[in-house]
C-alpha cells in the first residue's frame, strides 16, 4: 500500500516552514458521494503562504492542510457514488488541502481534464486564469485617472497581456488573442 502523507500544520506562525510538517495518515474510508484521489501536482500559491502565517483573509479552522489548487488521478468513488471514472485526471476543489498524496473530495466537485496534459500546468487552473479573465471583462480604469507613473503602467500591461493573451486563446482561439496583446503573437502557434 502506498505510504500516505499531508502537509499539516497545527499553529500559524511568521516562518511558514517552521509550523508545517508532513504527517502520515492512514486511508480514509470513503462515505457516500466521495471520492479519493492521489495528488498529481500543487502549486504554492502566495495566498498559500499568508494562510500559514496567518495574514490572509479566510483562515482554515486548525488543525489544516496546506495547498489551496491542483490536480489529481481518481483512485476510488464510494460505492454508488457518480463522478469521473477511476483514473481519470481531475481539478481539485479549490481549498481542498492539496498537500497532500491522496485528498477525499465531494465526488460532484472534480472536473475532469485530459489525463495526457501537464499535471504541473493543470494544477495552477484555479487561481491565476480566472483572475486573469476577470481582468479581461471586468477591470477598468476609474474614468479621469491614471494607475502609477508610465513605466509601471506600460509594465502591468505587458504582464496582463502575457496572461490574458493564454486566457483569450483558451476562450476563443488565436484571432482574440491577438486582439489582447495589441497585435503581437505571444508565443502562440501559427
Amino acid at each position: 500500500m502506498t505510504r500516505m502523507l499531508k502537509a499539516q500544520y497545527t499553529q500559524r506562525g511568521p516562518v511558514p516552514q517552521d509550523v508545517i510538517s508532513a504527517v502520515p495518515f492512514d486511508r480514509p474510508a470513503l462515505a457516500e458521494g466521495q471520492a479519493l484521489v492521489a495528488v498529481l501536482a500543487a502549486p504554492i500559491n502566495p495566498g498559500d503562504v499568508l494562510t500559514l502565517t496567518g495574514h490572509y483573509g479566510m483562515l482554515p479552522p486548525l488543525p489544516a492542510v496546506g495547498g489551496s489548487e491542483g490536480v489529481g488521478r481518481v483512485v476510488e468513488l464510494a460505492p454508488g457514488t457518480p463522478g469521473p471514472a477511476v483514473g481519470q485526471t481531475v481539478l481539485l476543489p479549490p481549498g481542498s488541502g492539496t498537500w497532500s498524496t491522496h485528498v477525499v473530495v465531494p465526488a460532484a466537485r472534480l472536473i475532469p481534464l485530459p489525463n495526457e496534459a501537464d499535471a504541473k500546468q493543470l494544477a495552477m487552473l484555479t487561481v491565476n486564469p480566472p483572475t486573469a479573465s476577470l481582468l479581461l471583462s471586468d477591470f477598468r480604469e476609474p474614468a479621469g485617472r491614471r494607475l502609477g507613473d508610465p513605466e509601471q503602467r506600460q509594465l502591468r500591461r505587458r504582464q496582463l497581456s502575457g496572461a490574458a493573451g493564454q486566457v483569450a486563446r483558451l476562450q476563443d482561439g488565436e484571432r482574440r488573442a491577438a486582439r489582447v496583446s495589441g497585435g503581437q503573437r505571444t508565443g502562440a502557434r501559427r
